[in-house]
């Protein structure tokens, strides 16, 4: 009797960059730090929380000596986020109100970090993803995003499935948009 050979599992590389892409897909649209109230600046949190995990995974891969998927950088789109990103320093350092440029506005956090934050979780996923994960990944965000967009048309109409509105401060009312 012939015992099955175990397949070796995907590489470090690849199951880290599901795992992160799965934290991704499924945190960011959940998380509620306290409901609706404070809804950006909790998910400003884990959006920076998630590109510092990102850098420290490929740190930490590089160390282990794992592959990172072999792509080039030019046909990646990388460039060009990268560009922006330096345009965003190079106003975040000329702006009078560095502050704001570097967090954004109060209650938006638009600033140049998210951007940054948004960037390190575009490359981490980019080289960390071969193509037939980065597909399943893809397919996995669009049904999350249409589900979302569901609930924020059921909302619309005032239908609240999970009642965040009705369970929301009477001063916070006003704030209300959707659940997402």
């Amino acid at each position: 009797m012939k015992i099955p050979e175990i397949s070796r599992p995907q590489s470090w590389t690849t199951l880290f960059g599901m795992a992160y892409g799965a934290a991704c897909v499924v945190a960011l649209p959940l998380y509620m730090k306290n409901g609706y109230v404070g809804l950006i600046g909790g998910k400003f949190s884990l959006l920076l929380g998630l590109g510092i995990v990102g850098i420290i995974g490929v740190v930490a891969l590089l160390l282990l000596r794992e592959p990172l998927q072999q792509r080039r950088f030019r046909e990646s789109g990388a460039i060009w986020l990268l560009g922006l990103c330096a345009c965003y320093g190079i106003a975040t350092y000329m702006q009078e109100n560095k502050y704001t440029a570097l967090w954004g506005l109060f209650g938006r956090n638009n600033g140049l970090l998210s951007l940054v934050a948004c960037t390190v979780i575009f490359l981490v996923m980019r080289f960390c993803l071969d193509q037939k994960s980065a597909y399943f990944l893809q397919q996995s965000i669009v049904i999350s995003a249409t589900l979302v967009a569901g609930l924020g048309w059921l909302n619309y109409w005032n239908i609240d499935p999970f009642n965040v509105y009705f369970s929301m401060p009477a001063e916070d009312a006003h704030m209300f948009l959707s659940t997402i």
